[in-house]
């Protein structure tokens, strides 16, 4: 975060604080913790600080519409997952919260089946009511925590399940 007391354009290059807010976005924490894994800088300030706030987010199951700047709720379990397991994020905090995003992702995608027996196995839809997209992310979510968390959260057959459903 920035000193909000600067001047907003002096130097653009050094950041700029957008509408005179700093805001802090789950989303883009997942971004900058896989984009900060990838190259190796666990030991970045605020890495630990970001791990801890998205499991916060997950355990509190505070996640869903904490996102301003991406409507669609189910980006933020896929970029946390893809952070944590295409960008090695293991950080423990993480790694203990991921079976409970695990539950929570089973739950999103049961409820919606019984509002809505018509779309099967997908999750619910995205803000203008296209379940296609938030299928997507839901399903890649579900890959990316995998089989090993499931079986740590004791539901390997639920996930086994909802996975087969998601990608029909």
């Amino acid at each position: 975060l920035k000193d909000e007391r600067l001047p907003i354009f002096s130097g653009p290059g050094a950041g700029i604080i957008p509408l005179w807010a700093n805001n802090l976005d789950i989303v883009i924490n997942a971004n900058a913790l896989f984009a900060l894994s990838l190259a190796g800088k666990q030991d970045s300030p605020g890495y630990d600080a970001a791990a801890a706030l998205l499991a916060t987010c997950i355990m509190e199951r505070s996640w869903p519409g904490m996102s301003l700047y991406y409507p669609e709720k189910l980006v933020f379990p896929y970029a946390v997952t893809r952070s944590w397991r295409d960008g090695g994020a293991r950080v423990s905090v993480l790694d203990e919260a991921m079976p409970g995003l695990l539950l929570q992702l089973l739950e999103e995608q049961e409820r919606f089946g019984r509002q809505r027996p018509d779309c099967g196995g997908a999750f619910p839809s995205d803000p203008y009511g296209n379940c296609h997209y938030s299928t997507a992310l839901g399903l890649a979510a579900l890959l990316n925590l995998g089989l090993g968390t499931a079986r740590t959260a004791g539901c390997e057959r639920r996930f086994l399940t909802a996975v087969d459903k998601a990608a029909i």
